[in-house]
């Protein structure tokens, strides 16, 4: 579902865009956004600043951005999920991927059985303090 902004006060963080040629010359595509927040700046009327995420395709975050926009080109989306997850195909969030780096247990240990001394020196040695 699609809403066309009206006004201003139509706009809320969190809530997922499209910026339309319409909304300004520089969109010669549809832009996909993620509002943070309308900036507030004193503008001429009917124009604002946004500030927000631009979106990829499966409605992930791909950079920052603060755009100049006339607010009655914002196209205002229904949200495609709770940001940080994703859906599977029957509407259940997905879990996150396990990081790839694996903490080494031994290697922690070790470092904490260190004399005190060599602790101490382990971290001042990258502030410039001596040891």
């Amino acid at each position: 579902m699609t809403v066309r902004v009206t006004r201003l006060s139509d706009l809320h963080g969190g809530d997922e865009l499209t910026l339309t040629r319409a909304a300004s010359v520089q969109f010669f595509r549809p832009l996909p956004f993620r509002l943070i927040r309308v900036l507030p700046l004193a503008t001429y009327d009917g124009w604002c600043w946004l500030d927000g995420y631009e979106l990829d395709l499966a409605g992930e975050a791909v950079e920052r951005r603060r755009l100049f926009v006339q607010y009655q080109g914002v196209i205002k989306r229904e949200k495609s999920s709770t940001p940080g997850t994703r859906t599977k195909g029957n509407g259940t969030a997905a879990c996150r991927p396990e990081p790839l780096i694996e903490r080494d247990s031994a290697m922690t240990t070790a470092v904490r059985q260190l004399p005190a001394a060599a602790q101490h020196r382990r971290r001042c040695a990258g502030s410039g303090e001596a040891a």
